[in-house]
């Protein structure tokens, strides 16, 4: 005879009565409320039975992740950065917040519904038919050519991107560039922000599309500056920017269901030290930045994203759960000689 799930939680909560001071009762417990999808209540039995059994380990790693979800959470340092949360309708209020991040004035800006769950639904769905998806490391894929891609001659990047650029307009059907530069006019005081580009033939991406795996790691601590020279790519920008600013963008396509936020650190680029720069993009680096204070940004779907990536060192946290974490994305170079933005990748 097969046994109902809400029978095995009834059974369990009847043998509390008898035993109220058993770990393994609330560990089970704690699975069973998982299971049938009651997290906070998963999260309270397994706390619980740690608090009877501190060594005890949870079979399902989920719980652990969760409530280390929540306690980040609880300790999220939201005063650390100065932070900015609108939603599309409101955003022409604040005219000047690109200026300002590039200055450090503040630090971001997130901005709900730039797109609707809706359109991005169909988004992911367009995605997920692509036959050129590249996989790029064990942990994520990478749509759309990179900078970090470049090996010498920059030729191949630029025919890349042109395809790219067509194919981006075929996903968001024509939707993302209009879109995303009448919101970063709207917050800008700068007139002219524009794709770079050397010539019409050869103009850079003005985003990546970057599929997570969940139990992958996330993506590893970095800011962009230390990016950049890790990967030599300033000589690159030369010939197109001089002297900027990097501001990092994204929107959020899909999202796992705990976990995949962007965590900021207390830790500026120019804090980096030569220990760092050796261990750049490791574990061992983020293992040493957990002992920062963090502040946790949670944009939804459809949500955008603006912060000075380029300052601080920030990374996505690593999650759990059947879901990938997608997002579409890039880089704002702040040319303060020329009074330009522009939108690159």
């Amino acid at each position: 005879m097969e046994i109902k799930l809400e029978q095995l939680v009834k059974f369990y909560e009847r043998a509390l009565i008898n035993k109220p001071n058993n770990p393994q009762i609330y560990s089970q417990l704690s699975e069973l409320y998982y299971a049938q999808g009651d997290l906070a209540a998963a999260i309270e039995a397994y706390q619980k039975a740690v608090q009877i059994q501190p060594d005890l380990e949870a079979s399902n790693n989920t719980i652990q992740r969760l409530l280390l979800a929540q306690n980040q959470t609880q300790n999220n340092d939201s005063k650390l950065y100065n932070w900015i949360t609108t939603d599309i309708e409101s955003v022409a209020c604040y005219p000047d917040v690109i200026e300002n991040i590039c200055i450090g004035k503040i630090d971001g800006i997130l901005i709900k519904q730039v797109f609707s769950i809706k359109e991005m639904e169909r988004v992911k769905e367009q995605i997920i038919t692509l036959k050129n998806r590249t996989k790029t490391t064990l942990s994520w894929e990478l749509i759309g050519e990179s900078l970090t891609n470049i090996k010498g001659e920059i030729k191949h990047y630029y025919e890349q991107c042109f395809i790219f650029n067509l194919q981006l307009k075929e996903i968001f059907e024509n939707n993302f560039e209009p879109r995303v530069l009448s919101v970063f006019n709207a917050i800008s005081k700068i007139q002219t922000l524009e794709l770079a580009k050397q010539n019409s033939e050869k103009a850079f991406i003005p985003a990546q599309i970057r599929i997570l795996y969940p139990n992958s790691g996330g993506y590893k601590a970095h800011t962009e500056h230390e990016l950049f020279e890790f990967y030599h790519l300033y000589e690159h920008l030369k010939p197109v920017v001089q002297q900027f600013d990097i501001l990092s963008y994204f929107l959020v396509i899909d999202k796992p269901e705990v976990g995949g936020e962007l965590i900021l650190y207390d830790f500026l680029s120019k804090q980096t030290t030569s220990v760092m720069k050796k261990n750049f993009y490791t574990d061992k680096l983020d293992e040493y930045l957990e002992k920062f204070r963090k502040q946790i940004i949670n944009p939804n779907i459809g949500d955008m994203v603006i912060f000075n990536g380029g300052r601080i060192w920030h990374k996505v946290a690593d999650f759990d759960g059947e879901k990938q974490r997608i997002s579409v994305g890039g880089l704002l170079a702040c040319c303060q000689e020329t009074q330009k933005i522009f939108c690159l990748t």
